[in-house]
């Protein structure tokens, strides 16, 4: 009686941790989709170590297209800091994906895109449900799912397990012939097993990590793909859930009896699980379910690898839905045009604060001229990323954007190449022979952003090839926007690039500039004034601006 007594408070105690352990499911739940409700609109709040820095570009490394943002025009942009700004997803995929989608301009079905990400914004308490099981996919490792693929080394054969187990049910068979010689048989598999059992079992133990997220990726996805079916999501994902469908099925044979594996080699203290570690031991089940796992995921890394795509492209217009309602109604979707003229209306920088707003619509190929700190990088930042996020999640920082569908180049934040031994001049000419290259190519026009042209070099020499270069991007049709402070380039290309400046005054030994780009070549030289409003001495400014006075009038310089 004292037994059944036992066991029944055993069995109560289990149902009563089963049921709070469901009930604060439920309410952490709960308390994330408030969470999640409350915050739609505000800035993303998620910090980004290291690791998380290093896995979200997997992805893209591993599907690199042709035609895609390059690593000089993304560190141009710091597009890291925009993809942060935009990014609102929960799961790792999310994420990959998304950085994916900003990387490749051109390659968003922009139809679908729309209705998926309006679909977002209207329906909040879909969006939260979906946001429940993408938390639930996020990144727990600091490795990618590529990471993980790639640390799987050779495919492991079972052959030796084999054989060894089928001697051990032979041994324990045959003892019931005769006793002695196949008792000693039995003793002498189970002592071999029992020796290089742990050896291999440290081995597997690397690599548990990557079949426990290739599992909740697999499990995240039918999860979501039963969610997104939901009439409530009108059949917008359809195709989506039906290729889940197809990759899922494929990996069951992945999944099942994974338990073998995934069951911690230590015991918890639970008698079923001592036997059972004790009987993974004697038999090598586990080894022999591991290295079939181990060919399973070789034969099956494009399902893998669309699932990754898949979950992730699903939360992509749900964290554009998000960033649209973070900036309100300062935002526009792109119209994409058959001419050439690039229109922006109101543009501003999504990474400044309380930006002032520029407006440009040109045909031609446009030389900024201007002092320093009056805003021509800023500027021209801003174009690229306006015209990035226009070819990418349709979501354009701007009152309007009109043009055609570009590939996006610059040549702007460059740097010395202390390991590839290039002095900055190199850099920069390299730079600009990659974008000279790409018009060879074929594809949509090409859209390029120059900062300062060949700053690098002597003023004479600078000026004779920054022209012809600019001339060269004129005649291959590319639509080239260049800051310079060589006022000669407005007049020696007249006649190819519109002109555009910004403008400062000083006042009160303040330099105040308004940030607003006008047409025509600056007219205010600011640089000696400033040397007068930093404290140099008097000498040294009124003799430098008589030495620029002189030069504008005779053409040569004399001290």
């Amino acid at each position: 009686m004292e037994h059944l007594v036992f066991l029944g408070a055993v069995c109560l105690f289990i149902i009563v941790m089963t049921l709070l352990g469901a009930r604060s499911g439920r309410m952490a739940r709960a308390r994330f989709k408030e969470k999640m409700r409350a915050s739609f609109g505000q800035l993303p709040d998620r910090a980004y170590d290291r690791d998380r820095s290093l896995h979200i570009p997997k992805y893209f490394e591993k599907h690199r297209p042709a035609v895609c943002i390059d690593d000089i025009t993304w560190h141009d942009l710091d597009m890291d800091a925009v993809f942060r700004r935009v990014n609102y997803c929960r799961s790792a995929a999310g994420e990959e994906v998304l950085y994916h989608v900003l990387r490749t301009p051109g390659e968003t079905d922009s139809a679908r895109l729309e209705a998926q990400t309006a679909f977002f914004a209207r329906e909040a308490d879909v969006r939260t449900d979906a946001q429940v099981l993408f938390e639930g996919m996020k990144q727990t490792t600091k490795y990618a799912v590529y990471d993980h693929l790639d640390m799987l080394g050779e495919r492991r054969g079972n052959l030796r397990h084999i054989v060894l187990l089928v001697l051990l049910v032979l041994a324990i068979l045959l003892t019931v012939i005769s006793f002695q010689p196949f008792f000693l048989m039995l003793l002498a598999v189970l002592s071999f097993n029992l020796v290089t059992y742990y050896r291999e079992k440290g081995e597997l133990n690397a690599y548990l990590e990557t079949f426990a997220y290739v599992l909740r990726l697999i499990a995240g996805a039918e999860e979501l793909e039963k969610h997104l079916s939901d009439r409530r999501f009108e059949g917008l994902f359809d195709a989506e859930c039906e290729a889940m469908r197809i990759h899922t099925r494929a990996m069951r044979s992945f999944r099942k009896g994974s338990y073998l594996v995934m069951t911690p080699a230590i015991s918890t203290g639970n008698p079923l699980d001592v036997i059972f570690d004790y009987f993974r031991v004697l038999t090598h089940v586990d080894l022999i379910k591991f290295n079939s796992m181990v060919g399973q995921l070789h034969a099956h890394r494009e399902d893998v690898d669309r699932l990754v795509y898949l979950t992730g492209i699903t939360e992509v217009p749900l964290s554009v839905a998000c960033y649209r309602e973070s900036v309100k109604d300062a935002y526009c979707r792109p119209r994409f045009t058959e001419g050439k003229t690039f229109s922006l209306t109101q543009a501003y920088h999504p990474l400044v604060e309380e930006p002032v707003t520029n407006t440009i619509a040109c045909g031609k190929n446009v030389l900024i001229t201007g002092s320093n700190a009056s805003g021509k990088s800023t500027f021209l930042k801003t174009a690229a990323i306006c015209a990035i996020l226009a070819e990418t999640i349709h979501t354009v920082p701007a009152e309007a954007y009109e043009a055609p569908h570009y590939r996006i180049f610059s040549s702007m934040a460059l740097a010395d190449d202390l390991g590839g031994g290039d002095s900055y001049y190199i850099v920069e000419i390299k730079s600009l022979k990659r974008i000279l290259d790409a018009t060879k190519e074929a594809g949509p026009r090409v859209l390029c952003f120059i900062d300062e042209v060949l700053r690098g070099t002597n003023t004479l020499e600078r000026i004779a090839a920054s022209s012809q270069i600019l001339k060269q991007f004129a005649r291959a049709d590319v639509q080239c926007f260049a800051a310079t402070h060589d006022g000669e380039l407005t007049e020696i290309l007249g006649d190819l690039y519109d002109n555009y400046h910004f403008d400062g005054e000083i006042v009160d030994d303040d330099v105040r500039f308004d940030y607003r780009i006008r047409p025509g070549n600056a007219k205010t030289r600011n640089a000696i004034r400033l040397l007068r409003m930093i404290g140099y001495d008097d000498a040294i400014v009124t003799e430098a601006e008589a030495m620029a006075e002189r030069f504008l009038a005779t053409g040569t310089w004399n001290l």
